[in-house]
């Protein structure tokens, strides 16, 4: 019997290098630009940048992607190796625009290990698919 764990449950993810997974060393040694050009290349369905000044939407843009960089406190940075906390944010790129929306659906929420999340409770800004 089949059990979906999620609605990205098998789908690849490329995730940015500054971000914590579990099993994986985080180096913090990457840009976002990396992501855009793995999901471009079809690497992986979407990817998860950071954005403190264009991170995310320059690369995004560059290689024929959509990207969002989210307000702070609608996604968790719990876990990123911070360039600068306060501005720091999580946010989805993908080659269309219901796979962003599905990946800032699953991204989008209260994290009670980050702040701004609890602050801005982001568990009430859901509906993006």
């Amino acid at each position: 019997m089949f059990h979906s764990s999620g609605p990205l449950h098998g789908i690849p993810v490329i995730v940015k290098d500054n971000i914590d997974v579990a099993g994986m060393a985080t180096t913090a040694g990457g840009s976002s630009g990396g992501t855009a050009v793995a999901v471009t290349c079809s690497f992986a369905a979407a990817g998860l940048g950071t954005d403190i000044g264009g991170s995310i939407r320059y690369p995004s843009a560059f290689t024929n992607l959509y990207g969002l960089r989210p307000s702070k406190g609608l996604t968790s940075t719990n876990g990123v190796f911070p360039l600068t906390a306060t501005n720091d944010t999580v946010g989805p790129m993908a080659r269309t625009a219901q796979d962003l929306a599905v990946l800032l659906e699953v991204l989008a929420g209260t994290d009670v290990k980050d702040d701004f999340t609890l602050e801005a409770n982001a568990d009430a800004l859901k509906g993006y698919v």
